[in-house]
């Protein structure tokens, strides 16, 4: 019987991203993901409708989960959030896979989330009542 593995932080090397400190400030989130890839390092392809912001590259010693390849972490946006679309969905809230990325660090237990919720989107003024010692990004005041 062959052996499934689970995703580990301690398996990453490093983060490679495709946009400099300022970019990614200036996105505020990115989304965070896990996808199966065949090889340790170079570019993951994003899934569909999304862009690649970021990527992991494994150690050397992290091992292929059965014989589908490696777990790897993709950094991502798609169309719908706010650095591509500042007055839709996502506004005054972040998707529930978000993350800052200017937190973001290989080798680490678990990632920093913005939000837990189930299912859903909390409005960012909330995430404080939410997470004790979570990563906070204070947003620009929007003008109505």
């Amino acid at each position: 019987m062959q052996r499934v593995m689970t995703p580990k932080y301690e398996d990453e090397d490093r983060i490679i991203w495709l946009k400099d400190r300022d970019a990614l400030a200036s996105m505020g989130y990115v989304r965070e993901r896990w996808r199966l890839s065949s090889i340790r390092t170079g570019p993951v392809k994003a899934p569909p409708g999304e862009m690649l912001i970021g990527y992991t590259i494994l150690k050397k010693t992290a091992e292929k989960s059965g014989e589908k390849g490696f777990f790897r972490r993709i950094f991502t946006l798609r169309p719908e959030d706010r650095f591509y679309d500042p007055t839709g969905i996502f506004r005054d809230c972040v998707p529930p896979d978000a993350v800052d990325p200017l937190k973001q660090r290989q080798e680490k237990e678990k990632a920093k989330k913005f939000l837990k919720a189930e299912g859903g989107m909390i409005p960012h003024y909330k995430m404080a009542d939410r997470l004790n010692n979570a990563v906070q990004i204070r947003f620009p005041e929007r003008r109505i």
